[in-house]
């Protein structure tokens, strides 16, 4: 099928302002980081589910993975973190969290294919510099 040059559908222009991350409510990043206060205190769901989410899972051979459920997990910065990112057409996510230095940093930008990961860890040595 060829499309005529005045066809509407080459015309179509992306509204990432009301895209949805993952089908998930349209949070703001002050509604991010009152995610990660819940997720320190269990108010989302217990300590056991929690800590059962943030563990990495294992090979047959047992070594660790570096993914948990729906959780990256590492110790890239010396301490224990877990993470998720995301993005899609003009945006990139990354939400950080340090459980044991309850301590978290959450990135929403508006461009696509950015290094949002990148950036939260820079803001995590921060933060964690910071408290030192």
């Amino acid at each position: 099928m060829k499309l005529a040059a005045n066809d509407p559908t080459l015309n179509v222009k992306v509204k990432t302002r009301s895209k949805r991350k993952g089908g998930y409510p349209p949070w703001t990043d002050e509604d991010m980081a009152k995610f990660e206060v819940a997720m320190f205190s269990d108010s989302v769901v217990s300590r056991a589910t929690r800590d059962a989410m943030w563990t990495s899972q294992k090979t047959s051979d047992g070594k660790e993975t570096g993914y948990a459920l729906g959780w990256g997990t590492g110790k890239e910065l010396g301490v224990i973190d877990v993470s998720h990112g995301g993005g899609q057409q003009g945006t990139s996510t990354f939400i950080m969290m340090i459980p044991e230095r309850r301590a978290g940093v959450v990135v929403l930008m508006n461009i696509d294919g950015a290094d949002s990961s990148g950036l939260a860890k820079e803001l995590m040595k921060i933060l964690l510099g910071a408290e030192k």
